[in-house]
């Protein structure tokens, strides 16, 4: 007689792809460091917690680190304000300002030979999911490289630990798609563009 094979338990099915941002936090990760860095951006109204003011600080920063100190940025900064409907809730001199100081501190710290800004990265984890996203800014030092991640994160110093925590399954990706490059992953950082604050994870 042919009897049927042993039933098996079902696994459950896994994601063909992973969203970085969608990533649960990571239970042993740790606060390394926390500094002051950059300049603070004073905000008159909240915003939806990473939509509007945060992806306009994206294009914002992401445009002085490509083109640094370009003649039209003021116009170009004051544009993409109005674009993202924020015009009215910050001044474009604080947000200028803070990338001009945001960019000489990370030269300052880290040093860096090359600054990549926006940087796509796809990857198949173990599982065989597919892993794909951009950095915000990847930075080439002498000792690897760093990984800084922006946040429009609207809350008080004393809650930046916690809330950069929230994000250390985000950033654990990134450093696996660094490794998939066979490229050392130094530090990785999450950057509270609004309150002017660099925390590493």
């Amino acid at each position: 007689y042919q009897w049927f094979p042993q039933r098996t338990n079902r696994t459950p099915k896994l994601s063909a792809q992973i969203i970085p941002s969608a990533q649960t936090p990571i239970a042993s990760a740790k606060v390394a460091e926390i500094i002051t860095f950059g300049s603070p951006i004073q905000i008159s109204r909240r915003f939806d917690e990473d939509t509007d003011l945060g992806d306009a600080i994206h294009a914002i920063f992401a445009a002085e680190f490509t083109h640094p100190n370009h003649p039209k940025r003021a116009t170009t900064a004051e544009r993409i304000l109005k674009e993202f409907g924020c015009d009215q809730s910050v001044w474009l001199e604080d947000v200028l300002r803070a990338v001009d100081v945001f960019r000489e501190d990370v030269e300052k710290k880290f040093k860096p030979k090359q600054i990549l800004v926006e940087v796509p990265f796809s990857f198949r984890n173990p599982a065989g999911q597919l892993v794909s996203g951009f950095i915000d800014l990847l930075l080439e030092t002498a000792q690897g490289w760093v990984v800084i991640d922006y946040k429009s994160f609207q809350g008080q110093k004393a809650d930046w630990e916690a809330k950069a925590l929230s994000y250390s399954g985000q950033l654990d990706c990134y450093r696996q798609a660094l490794a998939a490059m066979n490229m050392k992953a130094e530090s990785l950082w999450i950057y509270f563009a609004l309150g002017g604050g660099l925390v590493r994870i």
